[in-house]
């Protein structure tokens, strides 16, 4: 018995589509665990990602409607870039890539904060990241 049937939509060739790639899952790991949001902010993580894939990554996750990205005030180059409803309802995959990570890598690690979560109240991590990038949305909403 076939769990999927041939020639359906599969969800998970869906959710590849959008999320499948090393470098547009570490841009979600910085927008929703880290608090990044500025182009400058995602070169400077240690995976280093160069500017042609970041600037193609933004603008796939921006399409997708993942991100909303905010122009700088004044229009300067320094927009700001945050997660939208859709790409907050990553966050549980993420929790979960993250638990596999750890138990299959010996040398991964997480911040005490995050591995704590994880094992003992997930449903407050979730909810303390959901309200920091709601509330830095509706900042950056009203400054515009």
């Amino acid at each position: 018995m076939d769990i999927l049937e041939p020639g359906t939509r599969c969800p998970i060739d869906f959710t590849l589509q959008i999320m499948g790639d090393r470098w547009t899952l570490l841009l979600m790991r910085d927008l929703l665990l880290v608090g990044k949001q500025r182009y400058g902010e995602f070169l400077e993580s240690p995976e280093g990602i160069s500017t042609n894939i970041l600037a193609n990554r933004l603008k796939q996750l921006e399409a997708h409607g993942m991100i909303d990205r905010f122009p700088a005030e004044g229009g300067g180059r320094n927009a700001r870039y945050v997660a939208t409803e859709k790409g907050l309802s990553v966050l549980p995959l993420m929790l979960e890539i993250i638990r596999w990570g750890l138990q299959q890598d010996a040398l991964s690690c997480v911040p005490e904060v995050v591995s704590t979560a994880l094992a003992d109240n997930e449903a407050a991590l979730i909810y303390a990241v959901n309200a920091r990038v709601r509330d830095a949305r509706a900042s950056l909403i009203a400054a515009h």
